[in-house]
C-alpha cells in the first residue's frame, strides 16, 4: 500500500528527541486542481523552502475532468522530498497542514490503491444528477438550500458519487465476500470514497 504522507514526512524530518535541537517548522501541502505545492515555513511565517509539480488533466468527454490519483500521490511525495532537501537536518517539521482541490471525488481501497481516476470538482458530467434532484421536489431543494446556504450543483462530491453508483455500479460491488470485506477482520478490500485529502491521509 501507499505510505501515508504524515509517516513519510515524519521519517524525513525526524521526531523530537532523536537529534540536536533545531528550528520547529511548519509544512503546508497544497494539492490543487492542476498542480501540487509543498511549502515549509518558520514560526514567523517566512518561507524556508518550496517545491511544486504539475499533474495531467484527463478529458474522456467534452466537459469531463479526471485526474490519475497515483500521479497525484507521486507529485505530493516528490514535492515533500524536494522541499525538505533545503531543510537542515537539525530542524523539525512540527506540524503539517493539508489543503486540497475542493469537491473532487476519489474512490480507493483501504490500503490506498485507487480504483479509478478521480472526478474533478469542475467536471460537468453530474449536471443532470443535480437537475434531477432540483426537479424532484421544489420544497426539498428549498430546505436543502436554507440548511447549507447553497443550491444543489454538479460541483459537489455527492452528485459525483451518485453518478458513479448509477453508471459504474461494479466499482462498489464486493460480490460474495461483501460481509467478510465490510464486517470481518480483513479490511484490505474495503472500498472507500472521499475528497483528495482523505485519499492522501489514508
Amino acid at each position: 500500500g501507499i505510505i501515508p504522507l504524515r509517516d513519510q514526512i515524519r521519517s524525513m524530518s525526524g521526531v523530537p528527541g532523536d537529534k540536536s535541537p533545531g528550528r520547529r517548522l511548519l509544512g503546508a501541502l497544497d494539492q490543487g486542481t492542476s498542480s501540487t505545492r509543498f511549502v515549509v515555513f518558520d514560526v514567523s511565517g517566512r518561507v524556508v523552502s518550496l517545491a511544486q509539480k504539475e499533474h495531467r488533466q484527463f478529458h474522456p468527454h467534452p466537459g469531463w475532468v479526471e485526474h490519475d490519483l497515483e500521479e497525484v500521490w507521486s507529485c505530493c511525495a516528490w514535492c515533500v522530498a524536494e522541499a525538505l532537501k533545503a531543510v537542515p537536518a537539525e530542524d523539525e517539521i512540527a506540524a503539517l497542514g493539508v489543503t486540497n482541490q475542493r469537491e473532487t471525488l476519489c474512490v480507493f481501497r483501504r490500503d490506498g490503491t485507487p480504483l479509478r481516476r478521480s472526478i474533478s470538482w469542475n467536471c460537468s458530467r453530474t449536471a443532470d444528477v443535480a437537475e434531477r434532484k432540483k426537479r424532484r421536489s421544489f420544497w426539498a431543494e428549498r430546505r436543502s438550500e436554507r440548511k447549507t446556504g447553497l443550491p444543489t450543483a454538479s460541483y459537489f462530491t455527492a452528485t459525483k458519487l451518485k453518478w458513479l453508483l448509477e453508471n459504474e455500479p461494479d466499482l462498489f460491488d464486493c460480490g460474495e465476500d461483501f460481509d467478510d470485506d465490510f464486517g470481518g477482520d480483513d479490511d484490505d478490500d474495503d472500498v472507500l470514497f472521499g475528497t483528495v485529502d482523505s485519499y492522501l491521509l489514508t
